[in-house]
């Protein structure tokens, strides 16, 4: 029920005017080719054109409904704009299915009251030692990877004391329940790697597409002892479950417009179908701001990403979760808490109770074990991550 369909996360170089004259819209399209790096032939100029038009004059009555009120957070170009975002086009929503392992009791994570626990305010594993810089997936649909990745990183770091980038190229390559660079399941990267091992980064580098798969088992880097999946839709064991296990591999859905131009502010979209979960990234802490709102810190790869700046952007969707801090050491009615999306621009934020968030959590990487001989019959459809 993770799925992914590859985030394409924003970034914007520099302020482009919102003056919807025609003449000034045509040299700002001519200075966002340049900042870009597009070219087009004479057909498809036109095409992109078109959709950055409407994309700029979307932003423009956005951003003056935002001025007014209306609206927690304001959009920008940047270089998604020449993309169709209709539902009905495949610019951005690159859909496909997925198989999923029935449930089992065995996989449900065991952590289910420790939510009881007076937890602390917050938890950054970044400052542990236990994540690695964010990369970028390339074109390749490949989130699934990196967050499984990410989360067998951690636990490594937790048992080792030692931070090493392992490989998701391994799994895109040579996972057999998954589609490589067309979408997959971090659960599949976990039986895979609890069955085989990984590889690790510098000796199975990425390559930002499938190849023939190269897995080298006298080199193993880590080895998935077992993994247990969180109950859907309780947040509250999800707080307790970070604080207890380290970084959790999860899936939110990042299918709409207005995320894909998100510039700044809180972001509340209530269009977001928490249904239709797109995109896996990689749950690292949890925090508040001096203006007690709470929020978690989500590490993303980007991808599609011609022009890198410094820019430092917070994205906020909406999101239930029990009180992360009680005195008489019970869970409490749940308050408003936030998804803060950790980018290699700065952070990216997302607000959840309107869009789905699922979660798989591997609970021990050891090196190297006896690889385990479990098996999972895969029946129902469902969508791949990307």
């Amino acid at each position: 029920m993770l799925l992914c369909v590859g985030v394409m996360l924003l970034v914007v170089a520099s302020d482009l005017g919102l003056c919807l004259d025609e003449d000034d819209l045509d040299t700002q399209w001519e200075q966002w080719k340049t900042t870009y790096g597009k070219e087009y032939d004479d057909y498809e100029e036109v095409y992109r054109n078109n959709n950055w038009k409407k994309n700029m004059r979307m932003i423009e009555v956005h951003n003056q409904e935002a001025e007014q009120g209306k609206h927690s957070y304001k959009l920008g170009m940047n270089q998604l704009g020449d993309l169709d975002f209709s539902p009905t086009k495949t610019d951005i929503y690159n859909q496909g299915t997925m198989q999923v392992c029935p449930k089992d009791d065995y996989r449900t994570v065991v952590y289910d009251r420790i939510c009881s626990l007076l937890l602390p305010r917050s938890v950054d594993y970044r400052e542990e030692g236990m994540v690695t810089p964010v990369k970028n997936q390339g074109h390749c649909d490949s989130c699934w990877a990196f967050s499984a990745v990410g989360a067998l990183e951690g636990q490594l770091a937790k048992k080792t004391g030692k931070l090493l980038e392992l490989s998701p190229q391994n799994l895109v390559d040579c996972d057999p329940e998954s589609d490589g660079c067309v979408g997959g399941h971090m659960t599949d990267a976990f039986y895979y790697v609890l069955t085989n091992g990984i590889n690790s980064e510098r000796d199975y580098p990425y390559m930002e597409e499938k190849q023939p798969c190269r897995y080298n088992a006298s080199a193993i880097a880590a080895q998935c002892k077992d993994f247990k999946e969180i109950p859907e839709g309780d947040e509250c064991i999800l707080a307790a479950t970070l604080y207890k296990v380290g970084p959790l591999s999860v899936a939110i859905n990042t299918n709409h417009v207005k995320f894909m131009l998100y510039k700044s502010g809180i972001y509340y979209n209530p269009e977001c179908d928490k249904d239709n979960i797109s995109h896996a990234v990689l749950l690292v802490g949890y925090g508040e701001t001096a203006e007690g709102e709470k929020y978690w810190i989500v590490k993303n790869r980007l991808r599609h990403i011609t022009c890198m700046t410094d820019v430092r952007l917070i994205i906020w969707l909406p999101r239930r979760d029990e009180v992360l801090q009680s005195n008489d050491l019970k869970c409490l009615s749940c308050g408003q808490h936030f998804l803060s999306v950790l980018s290699a621009l700065g952070h990216l934020g997302v607000r959840t109770d309107t869009c789905g968030l699922h979660v798989t959590v591997t609970t021990t990487v050891v090196l190297p074990v006896k690889p385990a001989t479990q098996s999972c019959e895969r029946t129902t459809e469902g969508h791949r991550l990307s």
